[in-house]
């Protein structure tokens, strides 16, 4: 069991390493990285009845509303407002975990939701998207 965790740790200080090591060299492509991980819903309103398409239409709006809000909030966490941000895969991943742990608003305690909710689900999408990158 040792082994395991000792290979385990390993794997995961590997991984940080790669993403410290890997530069982000404009905003532009910050941008694309934050639009991969974090994409708006495609407008499918027109293939809902009649009756649905302006609620269907609404929804997806808001969706893609909120998600240019993360989007915007993470991205000025990266460019600088955030808490010792490094301007590489590290300093991205480091921008979205503040920004689900300490900057998105909540009407419950957060704990719960950045260990097994949607904050970790979010964190996760960026973690996947830069391990793709990174390769």
């Amino acid at each position: 069991m040792q082994e395991n965790a000792i290979r385990e740790s390993n794997l995961v200080r590997s991984f940080f390493g790669q993403l410290a090591k890997t530069p982000i060299k404009s905003d532009a492509e910050a941008q694309d990285i934050l639009l991969e991980a974090f994409p708006p819903r495609e407008d499918t309103s027109k293939y809902y009845p009649r009756q649905l398409k302006d609620e269907k239409a609404e929804t997806i709006k808001a969706y893609n509303e909120k998600q240019e809000e993360v989007r915007g909030s993470i991205f000025e966490l990266f460019s600088g407002a955030g808490t010792a941000i490094t301007p590489d895969y590290w300093g991205m991943l480091n921008s979205t975990t503040e920004y689900f742990c300490h900057y998105q608003p909540s009407k419950k305690p957060i704990a719960e939701s950045v260990m097994f909710g949607a904050r970790q689900k979010n964190s996760m999408n960026m973690v996947k998207v830069l391990a793709e990158r990174a390769k």
